[in-house]
């Protein structure tokens, strides 16, 4: 984990966001292993008089560190509507979640690990298991929906 802050200035509140925001990175580069290398730090206060802006955060990122930290919010997003297990920045999906994208029951799918099913695809074993469910990456289950969608084309 590579985070610098800046040199905090302003209320003890700000500066307190800015140390919340800067433990957030690295206990999340801690649990995912997941190295950033940004900058946080309030922006300097530029009010008129009498006037008191609202405190500022800013968080310079690389581009690499941007697409990281869009993932984990998206896992977020994701975990908080209940699809899928997280894993790191990126998200798995159960077999509910992956019926659901196919148009298909959930036995269905069931159906197919356990007979190899359906022919001429059969449906790809799970990335993961945890806790006896079954668990695939968006990729896996997106790779075999176009081949199955081609393979219903060439029929």
């Amino acid at each position: 984990m590579c985070a610098v802050l800046s040199r905090p200035g302003g209320s003890s509140a700000s500066t307190d966001r800015v140390k919340l925001l800067h433990d957030a990175f690295w206990l999340y580069a801690d649990a995912a292993g997941q190295s950033w290398k940004i900058k946080i730090g309030l922006v300097p206060a530029t009010g008129g008089a009498g006037i008191t802006p609202p405190d500022l955060i800013r968080i310079d990122l690389t581009g690499a560190d941007a697409e990281a930290l869009a993932a984990v919010l998206a896992a977020a997003a994701e975990q908080s509507r209940g699809g899928g297990l997280r894993v790191g920045a990126r998200s798995l999906i159960d077999t509910s979640d992956a019926s659901g994208w196919l148009h298909v029951s959930p036995s269905t799918i069931r159906g197919w690990l356990s007979r190899g099913g359906p022919k001429g695809n059969p449906f790809p074993p799970p990335d993961r298991r945890y806790h006896g469910r079954s668990y695939w990456k968006r990729a896996t289950i997106e790779a075999w929906r176009v081949r199955q969608e081609q393979s219903h084309r060439g029929s």
